[in-house]
């Protein structure tokens, strides 16, 4: 069976620029597959197994929310081939290893707008840059109310 392609992975938080990230992947998809991924952090077992066992449920939780939201914001996903993946770890970390695993073309991100400060301390997008081994296309945060405008869909620039 041939592999599809492209082959685009987006990291996805619920984020106005991760939803217009996910509209850029599915017009640039074609015939190809999406992987969309949610990096969360485990807390650290320090906590002691009870509130660890919590905190890891919570965090779950959320990023099964998150990633199922996707499907309401963007109705064009349930028409194409996809994966949803929720792994532990930072989301740089987890978007690389499920590009590298998944045989990525493209890694299409948002960002989150926090200045120049943050991106020194660990700008999720940054560190794609830095690290990434396919092309990277990264939604600043100034550009959602512009696109999602040209789509004509305000529901992308409201989270």
């Amino acid at each position: 069976m041939p592999t599809p392609s492209p082959v685009i992975v987006v990291g996805y938080d619920g984020s106005p620029s991760s939803r217009v990230a996910l509209r850029l992947a599915l017009d640039r998809l074609g015939s190809g597959k999406l992987f969309l991924v949610h990096g969360y952090h485990a807390p650290a077992e320090f906590w002691g197994a009870e509130h660890h066992d919590r905190l890891v449920e919570a965090a779950l939780d959320r990023g099964e929310a998150v990633l199922a939201e996707a499907a309401t914001v963007e109705p064009r996903l349930a028409g194409v081939e996809h994966e949803l993946e929720l792994i532990a770890g930072r989301p740089a970390d987890v978007i690389i290893a499920v590009a590298e695993t998944r045989g990525a073309d493209e890694i299409i991100v948002g960002t989150r707008g926090f200045g120049p400060v943050r991106g020194v301390l660990g700008s999720v997008a940054h560190a794609l840059l830095r690290d990434a081994a396919c092309p990277l296309t990264a939604v600043p945060d100034a550009a959602v109310e512009r696109l999602a405008a040209r789509a004509g869909e305000d529901r992308l620039a409201t989270p």
